[in-house]
């Protein structure tokens, strides 16, 4: 067997790689911001163009400040405020539960157990979306809670494969937690 320097076997008694159970931070595919970035550019032009070609009268700075004030409103609700609301939104796993952090202002954070995931189903709508390997992971807890959508994940039949392994791993934990519970009784005569 041979060991490299880190200690780690290879060859043929080395264990089978598996998936990855570290950390898991994820956060929508940087395409969505393609279209605020066009907006950006569209938007600057165009109000340069309409600033540039004002007429020479009176009223040529209060039709100015009126191009920049829509510029303005523009570039903060169509370049703006997506890139925030990207920048803002992630999932992670933490805890042996998959917390979903969404909001700008305001931050809302829903927490699924992750032993308590009964489905993990991935969606691709498109040949875009296919050939970029971006999905839709749709999480589906089990009883009556509704299934969570999470848009737009880059590699998400890795990921999906991933956050099962993190299942698998809460829900090895917690029947193991049980059993020693259970054995801790028997121990103690109850």
């Amino acid at each position: 067997m041979l060991r490299p320097r880190g200690g780690v076997p290879q060859g043929a008694d080395a264990p089978p790689p598996a998936v990855a159970a570290g950390p898991l931070v994820l956060r929508e595919h940087w395409r969505v911001l393609v279209l605020p970035a066009v907006v950006l550019f569209v938007d600057v032009g165009a109000a340069a163009f309409l600033a540039g070609i004002a007429p020479d009268r009176a009223g040529r700075t209060w039709f100015r400040l009126a191009v920049l004030c829509v510029a303005a409103v523009a570039i903060v609700r169509w370049a703006v405020l997506p890139w925030l609301r990207w920048l803002t939104t992630r999932y992670e796993v933490a805890d042996g539960r998959l917390l979903l952090r969404t909001g700008v202002f305001r931050q809302q954070v829903r927490a699924i157990p992750l032993a308590r995931i009964a489905d993990l189903l991935t969606r691709q709508d498109g040949v875009v979306e296919r050939t970029l390997g971006i999905g839709t992971l749709t999480v589906v807890p089990e009883g009556d809670r509704e299934p969570v959508d999470l848009p737009g994940l880059p590699r998400v039949a890795d990921v999906q494969a991933r956050l099962w392994r993190h299942v698998d791993l809460a829900r090895d934990a917690e029947f193991h937690a049980g059993c020693s519970a259970s054995e801790d009784r028997w121990w103690e005569g109850g």
